[in-house]
């Protein structure tokens, strides 16, 4: 299993990610999806 716990990212001043939390199980596919539909 891939746990991930609060994470987030900054481009300068541009916040993409803020507090993300993520547990993947074994042979699971995930996506991550943005606000303007690119991910």
């Amino acid at each position: 299993m891939l746990k991930i716990a609060n994470l987030s990212k900054k481009f300068g001043e541009f916040q993409v990610l803020e507090d993300i939390n993520i547990n993947a199980e074994k042979s699971s596919i995930y996506g991550l999806v943005g606000s303007n539909g690119c991910g």
